[in-house]
């Protein structure tokens, strides 16, 4: 029996190894990804700047379910879903924010947008403070952004504009690439809110008011 088992031990070791090779060779690529910001406006990149405040985006607060290289796919309202072979390019702490700078910095040319904290960087005129609550994609490809954010002055002490705003954008397909794309739209959306805000603040008295 023993020299049996003997003479089977290296068959059957074979076998593993080779099952175990056409698994992992049979496994589908990972695919990474990146958020967008919405594109340059090559008008006013072109044109000379003349800076009317500097805006400091930050910080940016993110949800722990969103603290994983894995994209989340809200498949109910009680459950998500992680894409093993989809994933984000690097972490969205990171990427969030840096598109968020983006998209105001080309959304108000006239203002410099930087990053807050911004390591020797300069003072600044206003600060917008954002905590998202909820950013992904639903099984029928809608993006859905929660966010709720403040606008201080330079004292940073209070307030001058309080809001939140739920954002949605539709994927054009059920693709990865599509739904980190509607992602990137209501990030643009979400600029475009905070641009509006600062239009109230910069023309309204210093006290707290709600963006309707």
């Amino acid at each position: 029996m023993n020299r049996i088992r003997r003479l089977l031990l290296p068959v059957v070791a074979t076998v593993l190894c080779t099952s175990l090779l056409a698994a992992c060779s049979s496994s589908p690529p990972t695919n990474f990804y990146t958020l967008a910001s919405g594109g340059t406006d090559t008008t006013a990149a072109s044109s000379p700047r003349q800076t009317a405040n500097v805006v400091a985006i930050g910080p940016v607060n993110l949800p722990d379910y969103l603290d994983r290289p894995q994209i989340v796919i809200r498949t109910s309202a009680y459950a998500m879903s992680l894409s093993s072979f989809d994933q984000w390019a690097g972490p969205l702490t990171d990427m969030l924010p840096r598109v968020l700078v983006e998209d105001m910095a080309q959304r108000s040319p006239s203002d410099r947008v930087v990053s807050f904290p911004e390591v020797s960087g300069p003072s600044f005129d206003y600060r917008i403070a954002v905590s998202i609550n909820r950013f992904d994609v639903d099984t029928s490809g809608l993006a859905t952004l929660v966010a709720h954010w403040q606008i201080y002055g330079q004292q940073g002490t209070q307030a001058l504009l309080v809001t939140d705003d739920t954002l949605r954008q539709q994927a054009t397909s059920s693709s990865y690439e599509a739904y980190v794309a509607a992602l990137s739209a209501t990030l643009g959306d979400l600029s475009d809110r905070m641009i509006a805000g600062l239009g109230v603040v910069r023309g309204a008295a210093p006290r707290p008011v709600a963006l309707q």
